[in-house]
């Protein structure tokens, strides 16, 4: 089956552009950082005799004046849940929160869940308000127990740099071994998709079992939510424009930078957005705010042929 929507789940089609994707590893790892200076793309081709441009590409970022106000609360389900080892089951598995502030700001999971063919499982995260997030689906490969005591995080794999051949710390990429705790993982889907919700009310586990024969258990899980206040809604969005960025094939490529033209003042403790695109390699780019990141919303990426091609090793 595929779940179109996400890049490493897509079902694609050949001259058929996929957008809007959820990338393989979430850019709410951003978050709280200074946007202000150099933003480097890195492409790595993998195999031999095909090739391509990157034409353009373009960041939207939203900020802050001051980092918000936060708190944080965990909640728990420690009744197990079998998943049996005959035909393909589908179980779930709630936790009710309330009392909480009505913004959600960060959310991490811990599973400690066992199973005798880790990759059998589809494994999706429901939010109370109806937001469906996958946080892993067919990773794991034939081992045994590999989700019992995960930490499913955005922020779980800081450093990965292309070229690699596995990255540990994404769900997706993880160098599995049987009978060994995977964790921290970056769930397949981001948990970012949570953000500014109301945390209050059921959050709905599901977890698919799509093959016969082995089986195992969810025997609990936690979640971790962080609600915070970042203040009044803004009167106004500064943009950004550029020119259609221009490229002389070299042996050493030099980042390409943006410049950044507000148009209003934001509203203290407000968000505001900012879009950025690539410009010529030489110019210098003009400061966003000294504010934290407060998210990196969109990246579009436009090529002539397509530059990264991923071979599941699952």
């Amino acid at each position: 089956m595929n779940n179109n929507g996400l890049v490493n789940d897509q079902l694609y089609v050949n001259l058929v552009t996929a957008s809007p994707l959820v990338i393989e590893e979430a850019l709410s790892a951003f978050i709280g950082e200074d946007p202000n200076g150099d933003w480097l793309l890195t492409i790595s081709d993998d195999t031999t005799a095909d090739g391509g441009t990157l034409n353009s590409w373009t960041l939207q970022v939203t900020t802050l004046d001051a980092a918000p106000s936060t708190a944080s609360a965990a909640s728990s389900n420690s009744t197990p849940v079998a998943i049996t080892a005959t035909g393909t089951p589908v179980v779930t598995s709630s936790i009710m929160v309330s009392g909480l502030p009505t913004f959600l700001t960060d959310l991490n999971m811990t599973t400690f869940m066992s199973h005798t063919f880790s990759s059998d499982l589809d494994m999706t995260l429901r939010s109370p308000q109806g937001t469906i997030v996958t946080f892993s689906s067919d990773n794991g490969s034939s081992f045994d127990h590999v989700f019992l005591g995960t930490l499913w995080d955005d922020d779980a794999n800081p450093g990965g740099q292309v070229p690699y051949t596995n990255n540990n710390g994404l769900v997706t990429d993880q160098l599995y071994v049987n009978l060994t705790l995977a964790s921290p993982l970056v769930p397949e889907e981001a948990f970012a998709a949570f953000i500014g919700e109301d945390p209050n009310g059921e959050w709905l586990v599901t977890i698919s079992d799509d093959a016969n024969l082995d089986g195992g258990s969810l025997n609990s899980w936690s979640l971790d939510i962080q609600t915070g206040s970042c203040g009044a809604v803004p009167t106004a969005t500064p943009t950004a424009t550029s020119a259609p960025p221009t490229a002389t094939p070299t042996d050493t490529p030099v980042p390409p930078t943006a410049t950044v033209t507000p148009t209003a003042t934001p509203t203290p403790g407000s968000p505001t957005g900012v879009e950025l695109s690539s410009l010529d390699s030489g110019s210098a780019p003009s400061p966003v705010s000294a504010w934290p990141l407060m998210a990196l919303a969109l990246v579009t990426l436009t090529a002539a042929a397509a530059l990264l091609r991923r071979r599941s090793t699952r």
